[in-house]
């Protein structure tokens, strides 16, 4: 039933070039917010192997919202779902996107501790202490959201007689 759904919404060249646009971006937003990937000077992809996991958490959470609003461009386009019926997978991809840029907020964490004082610095220890564990619900909430999508998707297309 799951590959089937991959197969409807795929079968158009347009809803796979939108997923791997989608999952190109994200992996590049979420690569450089997390100081894994540098565009200046050059461009400079610095893994250590101690953040090797980290690195695997967001190409994993990309790849799951690339694939995630391209199922949900397919049921608004093609199954004439309204935007309200599809939200869950934009929820999803938009908590996915937030959750994993949230937990790259070394980068901000000055400004952050600046405007909110004690509530930004307990906020920002609780996102440094459970990072890998928010990285990984924001994983199981897009990969239940696919599973939905999908049983979603494969239940509209039989035609009943």
């Amino acid at each position: 039933m799951y590959k089937d759904a991959l197969k409807i919404v795929f079968s158009n060249s347009w809803y796979l070039v939108l997923s791997g646009v989608v999952a190109v971006i994200f992996s590049l937003l979420l690569l450089q917010a997390n100081q894994f990937l540098f565009f200046q000077p050059y461009v400079v992809l610095s893994l250590p192997t101690t953040l090797v996991p980290n690195f695997a958490l967001i190409l994993i959470t990309s790849a799951l919202t690339g694939l995630v609003l391209g199922m949900a461009a397919y049921k608004i386009r093609r199954l004439k779902s309204s935007i309200r019926r599809s939200g869950g997978g934009l929820f999803a991809s938009l908590v996915g996107t937030v959750t994993a840029i949230c937990t790259s907020c070394s980068g901000i964490a000055i400004p952050i501790v600046a405007i909110f004082g004690v509530a930004g610095v307990s906020a920002l220890s609780f996102i440094e202490n459970y990072e890998m564990l928010i990285q990984l619900v924001t994983i199981a909430v897009l990969t239940t959201t696919y599973f939905l999508m999908a049983k979603e998707i494969t239940s509209e297309c039989k035609v009943k007689i």
